[in-house]
């Protein structure tokens, strides 16, 4: 009898082929198609969809393919926190870790973030012009501060801006700041970000003026239109400037104390570039440039690149 109970039992003691068997069967969701995975994760909640990525290798193949959910304005900075938390839990996760997020009519936002600590953050609709300035805040001391050194802002509307100055306030390690074609009028860098170091700025053509409060700024990059600079420090700590105007005038008068005043927020520069069409006139080729700049400063002029 005892014998005959050791049998019963043996039988009854799952195998590991079994075991993975069993979960193969049971798992039916992911043995469906791709689209139809995809249609299930636009379905759900962002955070919930966000974390679909690590719960198989079946999920997480399908963030190669960079799904696409759906949401509202008010979801982007919740998107965006996931994306870069499950980064920073999962580092080693076999995916693109890039999203696409459509939100209100026809309005897409592609976030993808890369193993060197850099989020892009891609807009695009069919609004042409923002009139509202988009001013960077100090960043606030929320317990949600994301491990972002670049960022990459590409194409802001104008249903966009309140979102990305919030969103912007998480990155209090944020090192490297770049915008792309975002057609706002005015850009304002806070005091907050004590780290900031480079900006970039490249073809935002409705951008008239560009005011910084960053006290360590030391990298500037522009090429657009003409525009004002402001710095609101007792010194810049700027040491290279690299400034491009190909692009025109724009909807600015250009004028001879105008072109002064900006020349002279730059002048602390260890390396200064100025190239464009402004130096094809007379009246420009004549400035005393180097009498406003310290003897070390290097200055290049140039009308290409």
């Amino acid at each position: 009898m005892i014998e005959d109970n050791l049998q019963i039992t043996q039988k009854r003691k799952p195998t590991t082929e079994n075991l993975v068997m069993v979960e193969k069967n049971d798992d039916l969701i992911s043995r469906l198609s791709d689209d139809i995975l995809l249609y299930i994760i636009s379905l759900l909640p962002v955070e919930c969809a966000v974390r679909t990525s690590f719960l198989s290798r079946r999920w997480s193949d399908l963030w190669n393919e960079s799904p696409e959910l759906k949401g509202t304005t008010e979801d982007i900075p919740i998107l965006v926190q996931e994306l870069v938390e499950l980064y920073n839990r999962h580092p080693l996760l076999p995916c693109r870790r890039e999203v696409r997020f459509r939100f209100e009519k026809s309005n897409l936002l592609v976030a993808t973030i890369e193993d060197n600590q850099k989020l892009h953050l891609k807009f695009s609709d069919g609004s042409s012009t923002l009139r509202n300035p988009l001013f960077l805040r100090r960043p606030s001391s929320s317990t949600h501060d994301l491990a972002v050194k670049t960022l990459h802002l590409t194409s802001v509307s104008d249903l966009t801006p309140e979102k990305v100055t919030s969103l912007v306030s998480y990155f209090r390690n944020l090192q490297s700041l770049q915008i792309t074609e975002c057609n706002f009028k005015s850009l304002s860098i806070g005091a907050g970000f004590q780290i900031l170091t480079s900006l970039t700025i490249l073809d935002c053509l409705e951008l008239t003026e560009i005011h910084s409060f960053s006290l360590n700024l030391k990298r500037l990059f522009f090429r657009g239109n003409f525009v004002k600079f402001w710095f609101y420090t007792l010194k810049t700590s700027l040491e290279i400037a690299m400034i491009d105007f190909r692009k025109g005038p724009g909807c600015l008068g250009i004028t001879y104390c105008c072109l002064m005043k900006n020349l002279l927020a730059l002048r602390n520069v260890e390396i200064l570039t100025v190239c464009g069409w402004l130096f094809n006139m007379p009246k420009i080729k004549m400035l005393p440039l180097c009498e406003h700049y310290n003897t070390s400063v290097e200055i290049s002029l140039c009308s290409k690149i």
